[in-house]
């Protein structure tokens, strides 16, 4: 979940910037009421420490604001897909793997596409990252499936190549970790899954895929 460790990291230091701006401030408004206390008697040493003060508060708060700038930046470029749009026909066009009504849910192993990992605060909704797949249908980085994690209001999803295949008999096949829902329930996960393009199913070049599960996970 590196694209969540990211976004956490960028708000940790959003979050100290504040903090120190928040600190400066308040040394700003102590050392303005002393000096207005003490009005024309007020000495060099107070007049020039609220003055260094007033400056240091400024800086920090463009500080502050090029770091929650940066956050933003980050909230967009990790969520990506998942925070713009749900697929409409997401069920018509991906199927997922595993049995997740018998309590078994599917991770794949296929290979993840460079650079095609999101995560954002939002709804349990798969369909997000769907619509990002479809839009990536074609040349070597073409994504045809993607897994899918939802924990604690945070979904993220890692869109995926045709690589990675595996060849068990005649047929290729997609190699899938089967997870019980007691291991997922153990993971605090709300959702686990994996979803394939249909098409990308039943059209590869060399015939319809199979899964091949290649480990059982459970608690």
């Amino acid at each position: 979940l590196s694209a969540a460790e990211e976004l956490g990291q960028t708000s940790a230091h959003a979050g100290h910037a504040a903090l120190l701006l928040d600190r400066k401030v308040a040394e700003v408004t102590t050392l303005k009421a002393e000096v207005e206390g003490e009005g024309a008697t007020a000495n060099w040493t107070l007049m020039s420490g609220l003055e260094l003060a007033t400056e240091s508060t400024q800086q920090l708060s463009a500080k502050a604001k090029g770091a929650v700038a940066l956050v933003n930046l980050t909230v967009a470029r990790v969520g990506g897909p998942i925070l713009v749009r749900a697929y409409a026909k997401f069920q018509d066009i991906f199927e997922p793997f595993g049995n997740q009504s018998a309590g078994v849910h599917a991770v794949c192993g296929l290979e993840p596409i460079p650079g095609e990992a999101y995560a954002a605060m939002a709804a349990d909704e798969p369909a997000t990252c769907a619509d990002r797949c479809l839009s990536l249908s074609s040349g070597v980085q073409s994504c045809g499936a993607f897994n899918y994690q939802y924990k604690d209001g945070l979904a993220t999803c890692q869109l995926l190549t045709a690589e990675g295949l595996v060849q068990p008999e005649i047929s290729m096949a997609v190699p899938i970790f089967e997870v019980s829902s007691s291991k997922v329930t153990t993971m605090g996960l709300t959702s686990l899954a994996c979803y394939a393009k249909k098409g990308f199913m039943a059209g590869h070049k060399k015939g319809p895929l199979g899964v091949q599960v290649v480990r059982e996970v459970s608690a």
